[in-house]
């Protein structure tokens, strides 16, 4: 587990290297084990990391022949196939960025590289800093212009650190979080600050500044259904891959059908995971007929069946503000809906145990899991909540610029194929969450069926009825109960009950009852009606929910 940050002058000074140690304190939770600085006039990188490397060494990394220096957050997960590629075994106990440093002294190309990382590459003959993140953006990166100077680094929280650094909301993203709850580009919530896209290459030239991302990484098209045999051997041998058996390992075991294919392989790569679930008491089923909500039982069923140790825990539907606020700090970002808080329990469960835990998330992208593939090669449902709820919430006078930013970033999703807004929307929003909680409670994620070996194994979006991960249940099939092999898609568990929602609802009069952001943004007499109605419709929770946490946020911003 590790965070990166960096300085860049576009003055011509020296970079501040008290600046820059700064923003990496600010990224302690990501790495409090060793620090490392590298400066070249104008330019700085900094890296924090768990655990120091083979020999001392920490990044970054100085590369002997092309000259210059990088810093990697994350993994790359085929380093024996990089090593083979350039004439040699693996060296015991070199790390990934030494095998890292000699591909790219060798001249070797970042499109071999399979992983989920970030990386921060100083090329000082061509005088540019390239910024890339893996495939699927597992690992995060931003950017932001200040005076004289951009900055970088693995979590907007960094920049705070630099006294130029303003942190304010980003007003023109506040009506996407409402309506979505999903940013679909570079711009986010903090004013001012933008992301690397997932699979992206981001140069940045001392003397012009930033260039446009230039995506390196293709998106898998998805292809006929595969072999059952040999996904299974695939997926078998991207455990061990990912997952040395020495390691401390925890598996987040929602009783899904993805969680419960990687328990019952854990086995097969010599791995005895601790196994962990979160639900909540108070619990309604989902309206979707191809939809489960709560799997509690379905991961004990699993656990039980495999010989695994299962700790679980069930939260009570009463709102916890402190532990609302404390969540959306460690996010740095409104949370989007309950599921969040459980996913924050579910983290600080696992970190308590293990080092190293895996999900099952990407499956669904891969395999067409989600309910929305019925509707075909379509772009994926993108509003929670109606537009015109919205507007009639907004003041006057702001409301024909929010619904216009809407209507653009409606159609910037839906002229996507659905695969296309999947992975460069909705799931890197997904996985930023997980980065967020996991690395907030010292946890290092896997994700296997994020692992390039499983592209040739994406199966196409067109055949929905057909598939609905069809691939991955012939796999279940072999090593599961039938109940669990063909159990419906579950979601990570928000809670639905009641309880929870009302508790929300007499949160938010109390926040407003203080000046904040939603009192410059929303009409006070629609706040109110929503106050007192939200109980009763889908769209009112939801935005009862949205709305506490962005005064939350906001507060939190300001200090």
């Amino acid at each position: 587990m590790s965070g990166l940050a960096g300085l860049i002058r576009l003055d011509g000074q020296a970079v501040d290297t008290t600046s820059l140690q700064a923003t990496l304190r600010r990224l302690r939770h990501r790495g409090s084990g060793a620090e490392g600085l590298a400066t070249d006039g104008g330019l700085g990188l900094g890296h924090r990391v768990a655990k120091r490397g083979p020999g001392g060494r920490t990044p970054p990394i100085q590369l002997a022949r092309q000259g210059g220096f990088f810093v990697l957050d994350g993994h790359i997960h085929n380093t024996e196939a990089l090593c083979r590629q350039l004439g040699r075994d693996p060296a015991p106990g070199e790390s990934d960025s030494d095998v890292l440093a000699e591909w790219l002294d060798a001249g070797g190309d970042l499109q071999s590289l399979n992983g989920v990382f970030a990386l921060a590459w100083w090329r000082p003959q061509r005088g540019e800093l390239w910024l890339v993140r893996d495939r699927y953006g597992v690992k995060p990166l931003f950017w932001t212009r200040l005076p004289g100077q951009l900055a970088i680094a693995s979590e907007p929280q960094a920049f705070r650190a630099l006294d130029d650094f303003q942190a304010r909301p980003n007003r023109a993203m506040v009506w996407e979080y409402l309506v979505a709850a999903m940013p679909c580009g570079e711009e986010g919530l903090w004013e001012g600050v933008y992301s690397v896209p997932a699979g992206s290459l981001l140069c940045i030239d001392l003397t012009t500044g930033p260039g446009d991302p230039v995506r390196i990484f293709e998106i898998p098209a998805g292809g006929p259904e595969p072999d059952t045999a040999e996904l299974h051997a695939a997926l078998s041998d991207v455990l061990r891959r990912q997952c040395p058996g020495n390691q401390s390992l925890a598996l987040a075991l929602s009783g899904g059908l993805d969680s419960s294919v990687l328990a019952a392989l854990c086995p097969e790569a010599g791995l005895q995971p601790q196994c962990f679930n979160v639900s909540w008491e108070e619990d309604h089923p989902i309206w979707l007929p191809s939809v489960r909500g709560d799997d509690s039982e379905s991961a004990e069923e699993a656990a039980e069946a495999l010989g695994l140790n299962l700790h679980s825990q069930r939260l009570p539907d009463e709102l916890d503000l402190a532990a609302v606020q404390k969540a959306v700090a460690r996010k740095g970002l409104p949370l989007c809906d309950t599921s969040e808080l459980a996913m924050d329990a579910l983290f600080r469960n696992l970190g308590a145990h293990a080092a190293v835990a895996l999900t099952g998330d990407g499956a669904d992208e891969l395999f067409c899991g989600y309910h929305f593939f019925a509707s075909g090669d379509k772009a994926l449902p993108w509003m929670s909540v109606r537009t015109a709820v919205l507007a009639d919430l907004l003041r006057p006078e702001l409301a024909t610029d929010a619904l216009s930013i809407l209507r653009e970033r409606s159609r910037q999703v839906r002229y996507s194929s659905l695969r296309e807004g999947l992975l460069l929307y909705f799931l890197p929003h997904l996985l930023e969450r997980l980065d967020r909680f996991s690395t907030a409670h010292g946890v290092e994620l896997r994700l296997p069926f994020l692992d390039d070996a499983l592209i040739p194994f994406a199966v196409g979006p067109k055949d929905y009825a057909r598939y609905r991960k069809a691939p991955l249940r012939a796999v279940g099939a072999r090593l599961l109960p039938e109940s669990l092999a063909q159990r419906p898609t579950s979601v990570f568990p928000p809670s639905r009950g009641e309880g929870l929602s009302l508790h929300a609802q007499r949160a938010l009069g109390v926040a407003l009852r203080s000046e904040g952001l939603l009192q410059d943004l929303l009409r006070p007499s629609a706040l109110g009606r929503l106050v007192r109605a939200a109980g009763t419709g889908f769209e009112g929770r939801v935005l009862v929910w949205r709305l506490l946490n962005l005064q939350l946020w906001s507060r939190w911003l300001a200090g």
